[in-house]
This record gives C-alpha cells, structure tokens and sequence, in this order.
C-alpha cells in the first residue's frame, strides 16, 4: 500500500524510504529472498553437472554414490546459511541450532565433500564474519576436532588458508569471473579423467 501511494502522489521514493524503515526492510527482505533462490538455483545445477566428472576422476566410473562433490556442500552450506538468518528473523535459536545440525548429520550421510566439516567451517565464516580473531579461532579448533576424528592431518594444511583470507578485504573484485571457476571444477576433473585414462 505505501508503494501504491507513492507511486500514486509522485512523491519522492528516497525521500519515504528514509523516512518509513519498514519500507527499507522489506526491500531488502524481498532482495535477499530472489537474490538467494537465483543463488540456489546456480548451486543446484552445478552440483549436477559436477557429479559426473567428480565420479569420474575419483573412480572411473560414471556414477558413484559413495562420495559427492563439493558444490553438494556448497549448496547444503547454502540451505544452512539460510535456516540461520530465518532463525535470526523469528528469534528461534532452537531452529537455528536443530538446523545447523541436521545439515550437518545430512552430509555425513549422504558423503558429501568435506562433509560436517565443510558446513562447520561455512557457518563459522558466515556468522563470525565481522569477528576476524573469533573466526580463525573457531576454524582452528574445528578443523583440529576434524583432524583427531579421522586420525588425518592431511587436512590440517588448510589452516594456512587463513592467511590469504586475512587480507581479503571482503568487497567484490573489479571484473568478475563468476563463472569461470564455476565451470573450471567441473572442466579440470574431467581433464584428470582423461589424463589419467590415457596415461594407464
């Protein structure tokens, strides 16, 4: 209705949207809403057309549900994220807790990359975002958690990771090249497959 009236008195949009919050809100609410599901949608198609190379350089085999790949994390991260800020809005933190942890027992079972961890380790980013020394803190200690579980500390070298992100100054770079690392995953798998299969 307060659009309609604007729209309605010619009057200056900037000047109600400053003067009503709940206008801003709603902007931003209705933004981040067609902003995500485009968001999710991306993440959804890539992790399909990822399946098949990722099988393929990890087996050989076309499809194999015994692993899945990295933008199946990603997109659960995504769905994690989302539950999060739903839980921030309506002040349930028992929504926010029980969701975090049924994404996270999700990727357990159906093996996706990373699987608890990579959820863990996005959630830490996301909520911590603004708190650089909470942040790395509660990364070490996940990933040192992670590392005693499996009895691996392979992955432990991703805690020198840190230091690039340290100096990231979290502003999106002059020209983008979305897509391009988006396509390169799946590119650069089905290159090692071939490589690998030629080089047998």
């Amino acid at each position: 209705m307060l659009w309609q009236l604007a729209v309605s008195l010619d009057v200056d949009l900037k000047y109600v949207e400053n003067s009503i919050p709940i206008i801003n809100t709603c902007k931003m609410r209705m933004k981040w809403g067609k902003n995500l599901k485009k968001y999710m949608i991306r993440m959804g198609v890539f992790a399909l057309l990822s399946e098949v190379p990722f099988d393929l350089a990890r087996t050989g085999y076309w499809l194999d549900l015994g692993r899945q790949n990295v933008f199946i994390t990603l997109f659960l991260g995504l769905c994690c994220m989302t539950i999060y800020r739903l839980s921030e809005q309506t002040q349930q933190p028992i929504l926010m807790v029980s969701g975090i942890l049924a994404v996270c027992i999700l990727s357990q079972l159906i093996r996706a990359d990373y699987q608890w961890l990579g959820i863990l380790l996005i959630m830490i980013f996301y909520i911590w975002k603004t708190s650089k020394l909470i942040c790395y803190a509660a990364f070490i200690t996940v990933t040192s958690v992670y590392c005693l579980t499996v009895m691996s500390w392979l992955q432990a070298a991703s805690i020198c990771a840190l230091i690039p992100i340290y100096w990231y100054n979290g502003k999106r770079g002059k020209y983008s090249f979305r897509y391009v690392f988006y396509f390169f995953y799946p590119v650069h798998l089905f290159i090692l497959y071939f490589v690998s299969f030629y080089c047998k």
